[in-house]
């Protein structure tokens, strides 16, 4: 018919005297052209789904090996459809007497061929910040690096390229996350003032060691480190200064630049905190009252919209500034209360938003360490910091670690749940360095757990509305109804509540199946596919359960920073596993609630048959 419709169309301009309507033609012609390229905002998207690779010719032949020693066992292997190589190994890969560097390096050595490592692994380096304990066992990632025909110069290479193992308590390797490039060669110069850093850093540990008893494996290797002017027996020395973080004391240490003697003894000059009392919205007004018609533009707001709370680790002197956050402004302008009591304060008012951030960021931080985790901070920082500005949105910069909240006055500084979700990303880059930067499911997986840790979070604080009038998704599946975008009308035992009643979602925990046809292929709509099936998890196998085992899964690929839905899913099932047999859960759970779950999702499991219970 289009063809019809195009030839009479010429028939038509080919006729004299129509100049006008030819050109008016032309016009409408043109438009529909112009149409048909713009986003129809109704087309349904089909899911992205990652493409799998394969084992190339190279790496086929010993994969075959690698499988014959361990054809007993469970294995999932997920593979690089550039590479060939695997990209995440879960299962019982190897049995050593301890955990230790050396042996995942034997591991590595001995499994070269099938990840094309290079024979003596020289360009693979220990990142001790990224390498860590936690309940499940230790997790050690090495960075891949270069060295240059200097034996003493390194330098990082290629955008992702890591290796992470993982072993349990047992010390048994159950995962190998990587994202290694091949066949890399590359030439760089370090300078000489740099050498001679490294090499008085190295006395100021040793020192530390020595004098203090610090044990090298206690210390964190976000280490400070400035050249400076320093007066020591009266002398002027040009002297090293560096200040070493422990998970207890943080240690400041002088060396001679000239001959790296220590200039006197470490001290420690770690601030020793105080607790202030306070009064925040608990969550946000409408979770809290369950009252979808709440007038947001009173001053004098429901009494059980706030709760009054203890806040952690004040650093003392007036300001919003403490142990695990900093406000990032410093103290210019800001609203100080000296005897640390921040009640009595309007909502309206600037610093409610700061001291809403302070409260659920530490409340949260908190949190995470009860459950066994101890998470360093990027950037060479010991804390998380945060702005509060003017803004119409709240996002993580995770190229500067600085949370950033509105502070309008149904903006994120006010709602809990946008303040977790931002720390969640947090979290996540500091477990998984860069995750969730590049990769379509990897992001997807990056909001889907923001969402979900709002929601578990919140949850300690609120109860689900689904008895009262109001909306059954207040509370548990509702994320952030103060702050949310969405509203819509309530229509109840055939009563409509009015729109100015609306029931605020930013977005809600719904059963979306991985590989679904979505309205949008939006991140944050993807990782509803995520935080659907973590919620779910969370509900089979109890709260804090479900957070050991999430929170341990991301170690499991601290090697790769794009993991897919799929490999995240094979080490939730390995982590809940190891957790397990390692008694650190909360009673014992049904591992096959655990692998439903996530089948139910349509997620595809290489771990799911013969678990020991």
């Amino acid at each position: 018919m289009s063809n019809n419709l195009f030839a009479r169309f010429i028939e038509a301009i080919k006729q004299p005297g129509f100049l006008i309507s030819r050109l008016i033609i032309v016009g409408i012609f043109t438009i529909i052209f112009s149409l048909s390229f713009l986003e129809d905002p109704f087309v349904v998207y089909e899911m992205y789904l990652p493409i799998e690779g394969e084992p190339d010719e190279e790496v086929s032949e010993y994969l075959e090996k690698f499988k014959s020693e361990h054809n007993k066992e469970e294995l999932a292997i997920h593979w690089h459809p550039s590479t060939g190589t695997p990209t995440a190994v879960f299962g019982k890969l190897a049995k050593f007497d301890i955990a230790s560097e050396g042996n995942a390096r034997e591991f590595l050595r001995k499994n070269k061929d099938l990840f094309k490592f290079r024979d003596n692994l020289e360009d693979l380096t220990l990142v001790p910040e990224w390498s860590i304990d936690s309940p499940i066992g230790k997790h050690f990632v090495f960075e891949q690096r270069y060295k240059t025909a200097s034996e003493d110069i390194k330098v990082s290479i290629a955008y992702g390229g890591r290796v992470g193992v993982s072993f349990n308590n047992n010390a048994e390797i159950i995962a190998i996350s990587n994202t290694y490039l091949p066949n890399i060669k590359l030439d760089s110069i370090i300078s000489k003032i740099e050498q001679e850093k490294n090499k008085a850093k190295a006395v100021a540990k040793a020192i530390l060691n020595v004098k203090k008893r610090v044990n090298f494996n206690k210390m964190k290797d976000d280490i400070k480190s400035e050249l400076v002017i320093y007066l020591f027996n009266k002398e002027i020395k040009l002297s090293w200064r560096f200040v070493i973080y422990t998970y207890k004391n943080t240690w400041e240490v002088f060396i001679d630049a000239q001959n790296k003697l220590c200039l006197g003894s470490p001290r420690d000059i770690n601030q020793y905190y105080v607790k202030g009392k306070g009064e925040v919205f608990n969550v946000n007004p409408i979770a809290a009252t369950c009252d979808p018609c709440l007038d947001v533009s009173s001053n004098n707001l429901p009494n059980n919209a706030y709760k009054d709370v203890v806040l952690e680790g004040l650093n003392g002197i007036g300001y919003l500034d403490g142990e695990y956050i900093e406000h990032k402004d410093g103290i210019s302008g800001r609203d100080s209360r000296p005897n640390n009591d921040f009640t009595n304060i309007s909502y309206k008012d600037d610093i409610f938003a700061e001291l809403m951030v302070y409260y659920y960021v530490d409340y949260t931080e908190r949190y995470v360490q009860s459950l066994g985790f101890k998470i360093p901070k990027r950037h060479n920082k010991t804390k998380y910091t945060f702005f509060v500005e003017d803004a119409s949105s709240s996002h993580y910069d995770s190229s500067t670690g600085v949370l950033k909240f509105s502070n309008k006055r149904r903006g994120g500084g006010r709602d809990a749940e946008i303040i977790i979700h931002e720390y969640a990303h947090a979290i996540q880059d500091n477990q998984i360095r860069d995750f969730g930067s590049i990769g379509e499911e990897t992001k997807a997986i990056r909001e889907g757990f923001g969402d979900y840790l709002a929601i578990s979070i919140g949850s300690r604080f609120v109860s689900d509305c689904s008895n009262t009038i109001s909306h059954e998704k207040i509370g548990h599946s509702c994320l952030a109804e103060w702050a949310g975008g969405k509203i819509s009308t309530i229509n109840r035992n055939n009563t409509v509540i009015p729109i100015r009643c609306g029931v605020n979602c930013l977005r809600e925990l719904e059963d979306r199946k991985y590989g679904e046809p979505l309205l949008s292929n939006e991140a944050h709509e993807r990782g509803q596919i995520w935080s659907f099936a973590l919620w779910e998890l969370n509900k089979r196998v109890g709260n804090d359960n479900a957070n050991k085992i999430i929170l341990e899964s991301h170690n499991l690929i601290k090697g790769n920073p794009k993991a897919s839905f799929n490999e995240a899913a094979d080490a939730i099932v390995t982590a809940a596993k190891n957790l397990q047999n390692e008694r650190r859960l909360n009673g014992r759970i049904n591992i096959d609630d655990v692998i439903s779950v996530l089948k139910d999702r349509k997620f595809t499991l290489g771990l799911f048959n013969n678990f020991s219970r």
